[in-house]
């Protein structure tokens, strides 16, 4: 079985499709990859430019250094991560993209949009999000609405990208969500960003994506997924939205396995006017 061929679609941004296909496909389990959109285009040369401005660096030679991680670095890393999140011109592109693809901005909630770096093979990793293994989103949000966007700043490799496992879609997986807290990732950092999976996943059930400057993947947040990590450094940006009227309008994956169930609808801001999801 091809799982590429089977679960991924391409869209482009000189075709014609509708909101209605898009959430219906990533409900349903497909993993999306969008291209050619020039608000991503644009959001990857703004955190290129940040890059510059904050390591002194041009990014391509970073990448390709064999330089080991420090203390230094990780602080620049910090900063580079915080001026991600408060980009006003970030946001401004991603509310954009929406648009384009015909979302309806005054009804889409937002995480932060976040830079995560991911280094090379038994390098330690910095900054505020670590690579992490297999893992639902919604074992940490509570939300099956819940769409994820992932997308480089620079072509990535199968070998140190992403993968998903759709596989395990529909399919309990043991994990440490009842053990898990935000409270104390945030305050300690004595947790990962996310609850993980207990079980090791069979390897022919992943699909690891190579994916384009440019490029953007779009899928549920009930998606097993996690960090591919090899020969190279990574640096992406990723975040998740939900649309209050989706639940009424679509067939939304339901909880199979997560024992966390306080929903995190804080974490959403309004792409409008930065307003709260609704907590109904």
């Amino acid at each position: 079985m091809n799982l590429k061929k089977e679960y991924i679609e391409y869209l482009s941004s000189s075709e014609d499709f509708s909101p209605e296909y898009i959430k219906n496909s990533i409900y349903k389990g497909k993993i999306l990859v969008f291209r050619n959109f020039p608000q991503i285009i644009e959001i990857n040369n703004l955190c290129k430019k940040y890059f510059k401005k904050i390591l002194k660096k041009e990014l391509k030679p970073f990448l390709s250094s064999k330089d080991q991680t420090n203390i230094g670095l990780e602080k620049l890393i910090f900063t580079l991560q915080k001026e991600i999140k408060t980009c006003k011109l970030i946001k401004k592109a991603f509310s954009s993209f929406l648009e384009n693809i015909k979302f309806e901005i005054d009804d889409t909630f937002c995480d932060k949009i976040t830079l995560r770096f991911s280094p090379e093979k038994n390098v330690n990793p910095l900054g505020f999000l670590k690579p992490v293994g297999p893992h639902r989103d919604t074992w940490a949000s509570n939300v099956f609405h819940q769409i994820n966007w992932w997308f480089p700043i620079h072509d990535v490799d199968k070998d140190y990208s992403i993968f998903i496992a759709p596989y395990y879609f529909f399919k309990k997986v043991k994990n440490d969500s009842n053990n898990w807290s935000f409270k104390l990732y945030k305050k300690k950092g004595e947790s990962l960003s996310t609850p993980v999976s207990r079980e090791k996943l069979d390897e022919q059930k992943k699909i690891k994506l190579s994916v384009k400057f440019g490029e953007v993947l779009c899928f549920s947040g009930n998606h097993l997924h996690g960090s591919s990590i090899g020969l190279k450094k990574r640096i992406n940006i990723e975040t998740r939205t939900v649309c209050s009227k989706d639940p009424k309008k679509y067939k939304i994956p339901k909880n199979i396995d997560s024992n966390n169930k306080k929903k995190k609808y804080e974490w959403f801001k309004s792409l409008l006017d930065n307003s709260s999801y609704p907590d109904v």
